[in-house]
């Protein structure tokens, strides 16, 4: 595989490219997935030194596997600090069983729902409480995706359980690991392993909490190897987010020709990422005349609607025109993030192919033609 290699000019622009005979590939589109891959607002993109702007930044391909990258633009750094601050938060663990045969889904539903309710009995009778969280996925039938649009297939012969759970007592969650070998060995027939031998694992939920921290509240000190060493703390100024120029967005009233719908990969290619218990989904045009027709379709409302299932805040929606492309930042889509979160997917990798799948509506005739 060949990894990347950046060729930086003085003025700011670079072409990326990559050792010859190495796979991969580097073109404006993979160079495009990366530049929207885990970015909040691609105008305002903190950095210790620097507030990136990436809105205008053009690629060009200069020949095989050598992309031409400019247009990129920087404001002073801040007065704040962005802080990554973990503190734990109870206990948790993941079991994975295959169950197999006749009505294999409705069996691993039902062994699940066996688990957690023997699980709460002993609780109770213990005094430890209930789950603080719980989930019950079926893995091969649909789990990640939303309900409303991809409904679970009636015929399944083998599918994977996955029940994960979250308490404040780490004796819950070991009661947990110890009880659901028991049940599983003794009330499921056709199953066997689907991840490592034994009981799960009890692990510690170490939760995130990002915030900005005004500079003048901390000092800070530089030591090596036991000498003071002085340094001027950079004070930084004040960024208004607010007083950013957007591009305008391309926006379109009607279509007045013959159209069809098409599935949005065949229109855009995209990829997306977590910030913390949020997630982002670039989408970059394949050509710049369906640009207009994504715009249309993908609307920060759309988007919403097609993560309803995982989505507990809004969304927002920022154009790039320089590569033709949209991030959609999903608030509170995780579950938690990282290891506090009960979904199968923590880090909003899936969410990209998922929102590929949404139907865009485009002239028929701009089809044919491209």
């Amino acid at each position: 595989m060949g990894y990347p290699i950046v060729e930086c000019e003085e003025n700011g622009q670079f072409v990326v490219t990559k050792p010859d005979q190495t796979g991969g590939l580097v073109s404006s589109l993979t160079v495009s997935e990366q530049l929207v891959y885990e970015i909040g607002d691609p105008q305002a993109y903190f950095l210790p030194d620097v507030v990136c702007d990436f809105s205008a930044v053009t690629l060009t391909e200069e020949g095989a596997n050598r992309v031409l990258v400019k247009g990129a633009r920087g404001a002073a750094a801040t007065d704040q600090y962005k802080v990554s601050a973990t503190y734990l938060d109870g206990y948790r663990a993941t079991y994975t069983q295959l169950i197999t045969g006749f009505e294999a889904t409705s069996k691993a539903q039902v062994t699940a729902e066996a688990v957690l309710k023997r699980c709460k009995g002993l609780f109770e009778r213990l005094g430890y409480g209930d789950f603080r969280q719980s989930s019950i996925s079926l893995l091969g039938a649909n789990a990640l995706w939303n309900p409303a649009h991809f409904k679970v297939p009636e015929q399944l012969q083998e599918i994977v359980l996955r029940i994960a759970v979250h308490h404040d007592k780490r004796e819950a969650v070991s009661l947990f690991s110890r009880e659901v070998m028991g049940v599983i060995l003794n009330m499921t027939g056709g199953r066997c392993a689907a991840g490592a031998a034994g009981r799960p694992k009890v692990s510690p939920v170490i939760r995130l909490y990002s915030f900005l921290l005004d500079k003048e509240k901390v000092s800070g000190a530089v030591d090596v190897e036991g000498q003071s060493v002085s340094y001027r703390q950079v004070k930084g100024v004040p960024f208004d987010a607010e007083a950013i120029e957007r591009p305008a967005i391309p926006e379109m009233v009607s279509i007045d020709e013959e159209t069809r719908m098409v599935p949005l990969i065949e229109l855009a290619v995209a990829r997306s990422g977590d910030k913390g218990n949020h997630a982002n989904i670039g989408v970059i045009a394949r050509k710049p005349e369906y640009l207009d027709y994504i715009s249309r379709a993908l609307t920060e409302a759309a988007v919403a609607e097609r993560f309803s299932h995982i989505l507990e805040g809004k969304v927002e929606r920022f154009y790039l025109p320089g590569i033709r492309a949209f991030n959609f930042f999903l608030h509170d889509a995780l579950g938690g993030g990282g290891v506090a979160s009960m979904n199968v997917d923590v880090q909003g990798k899936t969410y990209a192919q998922q929102l590929l799948m949404m139907p865009v509506t485009i002239p028929v005739n701009l089809i044919k033609n491209s």
